[in-house]
């Protein structure tokens, strides 16, 4: 017990040794949300907070134990400070899924700002992420660098909790219980702090100097409100030029460039510190530099430069086929900004229309391609807008090393976005429809049996191979055609 409360003190007190302030503490004796179960949740001093501790010794094991993640330095909880960011991965149909992407998440901001974050598996769903600072900030700059660290990854939109960033927010204490009501039982799960590998760490190993803070002056955050006038005229005689400048020729300065949307320029260089993005994030930063007027080997070999997972078939192929050059060779419009806000892409620049049309009102770009892209737009209805195109281009960041040998042009799109978000060689028709479910909701009985033939059709294509359960024992049949299958239970996997 003493090595805990050792523990629970170094936490009280924060990345910046904080003894002196006060933290708000909520706790509840047993399950929360139970309708017997009262919450309660009082500002504390570390003094407080200790003998607290102290007092309910015997119930630890029954508590659910939280504290802000705002630090106050007034009984009146006015002005907070917050040394930390906080995000919540939670996934309650597969917590190991949101516990992979925190570490994910963890070991990028490491390799992009040389920064130590904190995972601790938060006992039921998923894990949480503490990125500590250099130095405190308040809740406008807290907002900025928790946007501008998540908004490049997929985590963004689909795993992450963002009811997280609220002033108020308390978040769990590692190495307590977490305790909740579910379907009417009563769950449990222990909290701990793992390494960036996953591995887990004793509560008396804990110290907050092995953990490198992130310094909030490394960050690059945006803070553009309101749209800014159109860029002034210079005459000289009857001859009309712009003060515009054109973009520079190599994709990596953009994320330096002012004419550049922010949350392009927080993609690229996400990209270029880390190596890794989402398929969407990948996939709006090929349209929007398609749409600037960098070529197609241009945008393959930035990919081939920083892309961990780069495999220039499939990348070629992708990209290609974004800029119109294969597969249904349509001209793919850049996402608007709302989609991008629903993606989580967005930083919340003020801009509200296209990103492309951001830097078209800030620099130069060619004539044609901006002709081309109002003509589109105007033309256009919204079924042929990019993010119509479902994840046709789920290749683009090679989500999954089994399509390396596959002709890209054979695997349908919904497939290989199931295997790039699955990461599954082999799988079976439940596989299939619980990832179905997580994205669309129920699917409808025609629609899954149409899946289904789907599935047993890219076997007599030779796509997928197939294997049945007889006996006990799994037997190849690879991807011929069978009369009377010997088996109803039957795993599928891509060839090659």
């Amino acid at each position: 017990m003493r090595l805990l409360v050792d523990f629970y003190e170094k936490w009280f007190t924060g990345p910046l040794g904080y003894r002196y302030r006060i933290r708000e503490v909520g706790y509840a004796i047993g399950p929360l949300k139970h309708p017997k179960t009262g919450f309660n949740r009082y500002p504390y001093t570390l003094e407080g907070f200790l003998l607290l501790l102290d007092e309910k010794r015997e119930w630890l094991r029954h508590m659910n134990l939280f504290l802000s993640i705002a630090s106050y330095f007034d009984l009146d909880l006015n002005e907070p400070l917050y040394d930390s960011i906080h995000y919540d991965f939670d996934n309650k149909e597969d917590p190991k899924e949101a516990i992979k992407s925190a570490l994910e998440f963890a070991n990028n901001i490491r390799a992009r700002y040389n920064a130590d974050p904190i995972v601790f598996i938060s006992g039921l769903h998923g894990a949480r992420v503490i990125v500590p600072l250099a130095k405190a900030v308040g809740w406008e700059d807290y907002v900025l660098l928790y946007k501008a660290l998540i908004s490049p990854y997929r985590y963004a939109s689909q795993l992450v909790d963002n009811n997280m960033l609220q002033p108020n927010r308390l978040d769990r204490v590692p190495y307590t219980w977490n305790i909740k009501l579910e379907n009417k039982e009563i769950k449990r799960g222990f909290s701990y702090i793992v390494d960036l590998k996953g591995k887990r760490l004793r509560a008396e190993d804990f110290d907050w100097n092995n953990y490198e803070p992130l310094d909030p002056s490394k960050v690059t955050v945006y803070t553009v409100k309101a749209d800014i006038p159109k860029p002034k005229t210079i005459w000289i005689g009857e001859k009309k030029t712009s003060n515009k400048q054109p973009l520079p020729s190599s994709i990596e300065e953009l994320a330096e460039n002012e004419a550049v949307p922010p949350c392009i320029r927080n993609v690229i260089e996400a990209m270029v510190k880390s190596g890794e993005l989402d398929h969407y994030q990948r996939l709006a930063l090929v349209l929007y530099l398609k749409w600037v007027g960098f070529s197609i080997d241009q945008v393959v070999e930035f990919f081939k430069r920083y892309a961990k997972d780069f495999n220039e078939r499939i990348t070629r192929y992708q990209v290609e086929y974004l800029y119109g050059k294969r597969g249904k060779r349509e001209d793919w419009l850049m996402y608007s900004c709302r989609k991008l806000k629903e993606l989580g892409i967005c930083l919340d620049c003020g801009w509200n229309r296209n990103p492309v049309t951001y830097t078209y009102s800030r620099a130069q770009v060619s004539e044609e391609i901006k002709q081309r892209f109002y003509g589109k737009a105007k033309g256009q209805t919204s079924s042929h807008t990019a993010y119509q195109i479902n994840s046709t281009t789920a290749g683009l960041d090679q989500a999954t090393a089994t399509l390396s040998r596959v002709q890209v042009t054979e695997i349908p799109d919904w497939l290989q976005v199931f295997l790039r978000d699955t990461r599954l060689r082999v799988f079976d028709y439940n596989d299939v429809k619980q990832w179905f479910e997580r994205r669309h909701g129920q699917v409808p009985a025609k629609k899954w049996h149409s899946i289904e033939r789907e599935l047993r059709k890219l076997v007599e294509q030779g796509v997928l191979g197939r294997k049945f359960l007889v006996d006990g024992q799994w037997i190849d049949y690879g991807s011929r055609k069978i009369r009377n299958p010997p088996s109803k239970t039957v795993k599928f996997y891509v060839k090659g």
